[in-house]
């Protein structure tokens, strides 16, 4: 997937953000408190690191998992990639992974550079 579209996954988050007034982490934080609420079995209160999900054509934002070690969460992310092209008829309208810690930072790919500063 080009780096534009990645990008452009990332400016989705922070307008949401801008539009309920608070920063980009707070917003990733508020997913992360609603899922845990809603008893998602993808998210762990517990865990250190979580995977979300940016869906590319009805631009949902969803846990996909969390995880204890930042290794653990980059695995799932490699994992989730690999079988997105059986879901997707284009890299524009798949789904993106992304890693971020349990305080709503970004954490980037260690084989990719980070699209924003999240």
């Amino acid at each position: 997937m080009a780096n534009k579209e990645i990008l452009s996954r990332f400016v989705q988050i922070t307008d949401l953000a801008r539009q309920d007034g608070i920063k980009p982490e707070e917003y990733v934080r508020r997913i992360f408190q609603e899922s845990i609420r809603n008893k998602s079995p993808f998210i762990n209160p517990d865990s250190k690191f979580v995977v979300l999900g940016i869906d590319g054509f009805s631009s949902d934002i969803f846990p996909s998992g969390s995880f204890v070690t930042k290794d653990e969460a980059f695995y799932c992310v490699t994992q989730k990639e690999s079988e997105e092209h059986l879901y997707s008829d284009g890299d524009e309208i798949s789904t993106t992974f992304h890693v971020f810690t349990m305080e709503g930072m970004h954490v980037p790919s260690p084989q990719k550079t980070s699209p924003s500063n999240l």
